[in-house]
């Protein structure tokens, strides 16, 4: 009887969608390219806002919550050991790279100084937080503090221009993020014992991301030279670093 109500046909297979990580990347075009429509309401100011905003508020709750989970160890340590070992292999390759790309002395040292720089909040962490995962970021900000000490004590010194002062350093968002993402784990202080400044601090960080990419593309110029030449530098930069990830 039952085989009056069945049917002979198989029901097909259900179609496989598009990969998580190739989905999020496509939403963070979408957000850049909302950026780029909204480009003209901003001004050169208000996008200046917005980026002091990432870099002060939404990036230091990232790193917070991250490294409130970490297990202090020994272990630990490697990721500011590997953080000097790439701030040595940045120079050599920045310096490799504009050697090569440029003739005079004057833009071989503005090119190694700039190419030796790095913007990890406003690249790599969204990128370490998205992919790889929220947990990652914490290390990745003890691998990224060797290299921002380069930027505030040896950087000037090469540059000839002062030093930030020790009060503006103890006082930076990053700075105090990383001591207290660092305390709360050395306490072994549950993150839920914080009550609403760990919502606070779980809210900010994950308006980041979104926020970020706005910015990039309401940011991003396309036109004259500067593209190409930065593209081509960072690619003679990144060539010269595979001997450091190989």
């Amino acid at each position: 009887m039952s085989s009056w109500f069945s049917s002979s046909a198989q029901a097909p297979p259900p179609q496989e969608g598009m990969s998580p990580g190739v989905e999020k990347a496509l939403a963070f075009l979408i957000l850049a390219m909302i950026g780029r429509l909204l480009k003209h309401r901003f001004s050169a100011p208000q996008l200046a806002g917005v980026q002091r905003l990432i870099m002060d508020a939404t990036l230091p709750c990232t790193i917070f919550k991250a490294l409130c989970a970490v297990s202090l160890d020994v272990e630990l340590l490697r990721w500011p050991l590997l953080g000097v070992a790439f701030v040595i292999v940045q120079l050599a390759a920045a310096a490799v790279a504009s050697k090569l790309f440029f003739a005079d002395t004057i833009r071989q040292q503005t090119a190694r100084y700039q190419l030796a720089t790095a913007a990890p909040g406003l690249s790599a962490f969204v990128f370490i937080k998205e992919f790889v995962g929220d947990a990652y970021a914490g290390p990745a900000a003890l691998f990224d503090l060797p290299y921002k000490l380069y930027l505030v004590l040896v950087l000037p010194f090469l540059l000839g221009v002062p030093a930030p002062s020790m009060s503006k350093l103890v006082t930076d968002p990053l700075n105090v993020s990383i001591l207290g993402g660092l305390a709360i784990a050395f306490t072994k202080t549950p993150y839920a014992s914080l009550g609403a400044l760990g919502q606070a601090a779980s809210l900010l960080a994950g308006a980041q991301t979104p926020i970020l990419f706005v910015l990039i593309g309401a940011k991003v110029k396309l036109s004259g030279a500067t593209p190409a030449v930065c593209l081509a530098l960072l690619m003679l930069r990144h060539a010269a670093c595979y001997v450091y990830v190989a």
